[in-house]
């Protein structure tokens, strides 16, 4: 398959999200794991800082912050409310520093919450590669780059929104690659995407892409190397399948 597809709902019959997205239950058992966070986010800065700290820092200090930003429940992250909209990305620039949890294998320090998943059907017939979760405030970013292989991201708790390039528009994203003439070719774009430099990069201005916003139970495959970015509307709770 060369084109991307959202599967709407797909994880609300085959995952417990409400589990899943329960922040008061991880807290408490496994508040204890060191996990690495990143502060700091590429929207808006480049003052970027990586450690690790106790997951119940993660939740008590910047999770919980982040949901007191917008509506939501008590328990977990936002599911609803004005945060869900894409807005004016400048919003960000005024919330509370980011934290994010990025490409952790959580659920190898935590196997209790193997329990509420299942892998998807779409995935067999390929080798995976451990499950990875994204966990962070609302404002966290993940760059304009492409995976070296298909990727199922699948939507826990919160809203992100996603944008898509082909691969015909890799020329006007400026973009290089990475380990190119092996396998795990990826590729990375030095473009801020939402707040592009022009000057810097002015072919970015004639590349189009789809857009797209993720919200609780979807599931979007992203085919091997289609470039994306995507930012986090809400407090957000992610999980992929490479």
């Amino acid at each position: 398959p060369g084109s991307p597809v959202i599967i709407e709902g797909y994880l609300d019959s085959h995952w417990d999200l409400p589990k899943l997205a329960d922040l008061r239950q991880l807290l408490e058992t496994s508040g204890h794991h060191l996990v690495p966070v990143t502060f700091g986010s590429s929207l808006v800065g480049t003052d970027f800082e990586t450690t690790v700290v106790p997951l119940r820092s993660l939740i008590v200090d910047h999770l919980a912050q982040s949901n007191a930003t917008h509506q939501g429940g008590a328990n977990g992250t936002s599911n609803g409310g004005d945060a869900a909209k894409p807005g004016d990305p400048d919003l960000e620039a005024i919330l509370p520093r980011t934290c994010y949890m990025s490409q952790h294998q959580l659920f190898h320090q935590c196997p209790d919450l193997l329990d509420h998943i299942t892998v998807p059907e779409y995935t067999m017939g390929r080798k995976l590669s451990p499950l990875n979760a994204w966990v962070g405030t609302r404002g966290t970013v993940t760059t304009l780059h492409s995976d070296a292989g298909e990727n199922l991201l699948c939507q826990v708790a919160g809203f992100k929104y996603v944008r898509l390039y082909a691969l015909d528009q890799t020329e006007r994203l400026h973009a290089r690659y990475v380990r190119e003439g092996t396998p795990n070719v990826w590729g990375t774009s030095p473009v801020r995407v939402e707040k592009p430099d022009l000057d810097a990069h002015g072919r970015f201005a004639d590349a189009t892409y789809q857009e797209t916003l993720l919200k609780p139970g979807d599931m979007l495959y992203i085919p091997k190397h289609h470039w994306h970015y995507i930012r986090s509307l809400t407090t957000s709770i992610s999980v992929n399948f490479w």
